[in-house]
């Protein structure tokens, strides 16, 4: 069966915004590397329930656990331009793991399929042998979002929203 050049350039594009490429996290990367994630696959009941991406802009802290242990988190959530918003990645040490430094990237943050998808983009500041990662949020509410951690060795992340 031969396919024509509309059916190839629309599989590009797809592709292309898919997120097909995947960084392997634990290893770090050139610093000028600007990553693509991954995405989850779909789940069920979320459409017409979603979350705006307006109402989720602000700042949430809590937690996730990668190969480093718990590690502290802070997502600031830029309000959103379209069905896109920005958001910046801001880790460092927990009481629990005071050793872990402190790192930054910025996100890409939408809805890919229904999920709440964290895409990482670049670095703001990188701590040595980091490697960003991808949140996929499988509880989204307006004051509480969690989920997973894609990334090699990683698991969860928990935020809740800041007050004030």
């Amino acid at each position: 069966m031969s396919r024509g050049p509309a059916f190839v350039a629309l599989f590009a594009v797809s592709a292309l915004l898919g997120g097909c490429g995947q960084v392997v996290s634990g290893h770090p990367a050139p610093a000028d590397t600007v990553a693509v994630g991954t995405t989850a696959p779909p789940t069920t009941g979320a459409g017409a329930d979603q979350v705006s991406l307006r109402v989720l802009a602000g700042r949430w802290t809590g937690a996730y656990r990668c190969g480093q242990g718990e590690t502290a988190l802070t997502l600031t959530i830029d309000p959103p331009d379209g069905t896109i918003a920005s958001a910046v990645f801001d880790f460092g040490p927990s009481p629990v793991n005071p050793a872990v430094p402190h790192g930054s990237f910025a996100m890409g943050v939408g809805y890919v399929h229904d999920v709440l998808t964290f895409t990482q983009r670049r670095w703001i500041t990188r701590p040595t042998t980091y490697s960003m990662v991808d949140l996929v949020a499988v509880e989204v509410s307006p004051v509480r979002l969690a989920g997973t951690v894609t990334g090699q060795g990683c698991t969860t992340f928990t935020v809740t929203r800041d007050r004030g």
